[in-house]
């Protein structure tokens, strides 16, 4: 808030509705002090603008960087599943070409195998979603946070 050219009753006023409203209150006595006061407000809503726009691109950037990290995880995951997987088709295979088990029972370790197999996939599957969801979540509470501080520093201008 600017007083232009107000006496000192009315500034104490003015300043008191400034500090109610969370604002700033200064004086100009004369236009040339009106016009460097302007400049002033102009020069800290640019530098509020710049802050919000930096925010937002350094919590995108956090975003990207994290769902990153979860398509290797989810990945890595998948690659362990298939290499056990795999281990579990070749033990079961030599245990039946040496004829350790029978292939009925070499039917019920498959059926078994193919259910571990379907549970891992479900869990990596609904792990990896809800990441994924999380990561979103917190990214719109941060750029909220970011909107709601800008607001309250510079309001509608």
């Amino acid at each position: 808030m600017i007083g232009f050219n107000v006496d000192v009753d009315g500034q104490s006023h003015l300043r008191e509705i400034a500090e109610a409203g969370g604002g700033l209150y200064t004086d100009a006595g004369n236009e040339e002090q009106l016009q460097e006061s302007f400049e002033q407000a102009k020069q800290i809503i640019k530098e509020w603008k710049e802050w919000k726009s930096g925010a937002q691109k350094d919590l995108y950037k956090q975003k990207s960087e994290q769902r990153t990290k979860a398509i290797f995880q989810e990945n890595d995951w998948v690659h362990l599943n298939m290499d056990e997987d795999f281990v579990m088709r070749d033990v079961l295979s030599e245990l039946l070409d040496e004829q350790y088990i029978t292939k009925e029972a070499m039917r019920y370790f498959e059926e078994e195998r193919g259910k571990r197999e379907k549970a891992y996939q479900e869990v990596q599957e609904t792990t990896y979603q809800e990441l994924l969801d999380e990561i979103e979540k917190n990214y719109e509470e941060k750029l909220d946070e970011v909107i709601d501080q800008y607001d309250e520093n510079i309001g509608d201008e």
